[in-house]
């Protein structure tokens, strides 16, 4: 046998000879890497933790899962953004890199004030997972009349706490003033109009 070369030379030749050529597909790699957040890439249901070897000439189809509170923010391949999309079909010519990176999905969290008063921290967003106390706080001479959060009614509590948060919400405080009962008392003859303010 000979090295492995792309030509051969016969010198002096005096008899018969046979070559035989044997060849076969080139084999290429995939490396797959996440570079920020939580998530992967995906051939059917096996998930490519690194690289993968592909031959020459196919077609590969890969899904993109982010983990549970994450999403797909942008996908590299061989160094060109590829976007966003949650699959991306690779014709194998040679190797490729592939570049994952997911980002934590945020909530939007509405704060409504009706009244004289505030709810602190006048924080908005959060992110998949937070959890966060926000307090309501009235102006001097006022007080908390009603607290709802999503629509429901927690009455007239001080706090609520969001806790591991999955979904946006909205908190509604209604602040309304102190109202005060003055009684009147008279002493001796005569009256007093009206007798309770």
């Amino acid at each position: 046998s000979q090295e492995i070369k792309e030509t051969y030379e016969f010198d002096n030749i005096v008899e018969d000879h046979t070559i035989e050529v044997i060849y076969e597909i080139n084999t290429y790699t995939i490396t797959i890497s996440v570079t920020a957040g939580y998530g992967g890439a995906y051939v059917g249901d096996e998930k490519i933790e690194s690289e993968i070897s592909y031959t020459f000439g196919e077609s590969i189809t890969f899904t993109f899962r982010p983990d549970e509170g994450y999403l797909l923010k942008q996908i590299v391949l061989d160094g060109v953004i590829a976007g966003t999309h949650s699959s991306l079909s690779v014709g194998i010519s040679g190797n490729h890199t592939i570049e994952l990176s997911f980002e934590i999905i945020k909530y939007k969290i509405t704060l409504e004030v009706e009244g004289e008063g505030q709810i602190t921290p006048n924080q908005t967003e959060l992110a998949y997972g937070s959890t966060l106390e926000y307090r309501f706080q009235p102006k001097v001479g006022h007080r908390i009349k009603e607290v709802l959060v999503d629509g429901h009614t927690l009455g007239k509590v001080n706090s609520y706490t969001l806790t591991e948060v999955k979904d946006n919400h909205t908190i509604k405080v209604i602040f309304e003033q102190e109202k005060y009962t003055i009684y009147v008392i008279a002493s001796g003859n005569g009256t007093v109009d009206p007798g309770r303010i």
